[in-house]
C-alpha cells in the first residue's frame, strides 16, 4: 500500500503459508544476505542486502549475470550462514534415499518418496503434488479450466502425506524453485521441481530449467 519512498506490505489474506512468487533471483539473494548479515529490524541499505552470501555490487551483478556465492561474507569476516541451495544440495534433499536398493541408497523420480506419477489431491495421501493432473485437473480446484480470480498456490504442507526423503515439502510442483547460479561467476540461475502450472516431466528429477 502507499507510494514510492512510503510503501507499507502486509501479506495477502490466507497466504501467509504459501511461496513467495513473482521474484527473480536477485530478489532471492538479496533476502538470502539480508539473513546472512543478521536479518536487521528497520530501513535497510546496501550494506545488509547487496553483500553477504553473494555480492550483487558488482558490474557483471548489475548487467543481471548471478554472481557466485562468496566464499566470505564482508560483513562477519566468516563464510555465509545463509545461501542458495546448489543444485547438488536441492537435487538430493528432493530425489535422494539411503533406504533404496537395499540399503546402498539410490533416487526417486519425483520428491514425495516415489516414482510412479504422482496425483494431484490436497489431502493427506501419499505421492500428491500440486501440478495439472494428466486430465488437465488443476489441483486446487480439481477443475481442468482456470479461473483468472483463483489463486492456484496451496499452503506449504497441504499433501502432507507427500514429503521427500529428508522431510521436505513442495520440492515438487506449487511453485519453481531458485537455486544457486552453479556456484561459477557467471553461471545462470537454475529451476527445480516444477509448478502448479507444470505437467508431469516438468516435476521429475530429470528436468532443468536454466535462465
Amino acid at each position: 500500500d502507499g507510494t514510492s519512498g512510503s510503501f507499507t506490505y502486509r501479506v495477502l489474506s490466507n497466504s501467509g503459508d504459501r511461496p513467495i512468487t513473482y521474484v527473480s533471483w536477485f530478489d532471492a539473494a538479496r533476502f538470502v544476505n539480508w539473513m546472512a548479515n543478521g536479518q536487521p529490524v528497520g530501513g535497510q541499505s546496501a550494506a545488509t542486502t547487496e553483500n553477504g552470501a553473494y555480492d550483487l555490487t558488482t558490474s557483471a551483478a548489475k548487467a543481471g549475470i548471478p554472481p557466485a556465492r562468496n566464499a566470505t561474507n564482508p560483513a562477519t569476516g566468516a563464510a555465509p550462514t545463509f545461501f542458495l541451495p546448489t543444485e547438488n544440495q536441492w537435487y538430493k534433499a528432493a530425489y535422494y534415499s539411503p533406504a533404496l536398493r537395499g540399503g546402498r541408497g539410490g533416487y526417486y523420480r519425483f520428491a514425495t518418496r516415489s516414482s510412479a506419477e504422482p496425483g494431484n489431491e490436497l489431502g493427506s495421501a501419499a505421492n500428491r503434488v500440486n501440478y495439472i493432473a494428466s486430465d488437465g485437473r488443476m489441483t486446487v480446484t480439481q477443475d481442468p479450466f482456470i479461473d483468472p480470480a483463483q489463486n492456484y498456490l496451496s499452503n506449504v504442507g497441504a499433501m502432507s502425506g507427500s514429503w521427500g526423503p529428508y522431510g521436505t515439502f513442495d520440492q515438487n510442483g506449487n511453485a519453481w524453485e531458485l537455486l544457486d547460479a552453479g556456484g561459477t561467476r557467471g553461471g545462470n540461475a537454475l529451476l527445480r521441481g516444477g509448478a502448479w502450472t507444470s505437467f508431469t516431466s516438468y516435476l521429475a528429477s530429470d528436468y532443468r530449467l536454466s535462465v
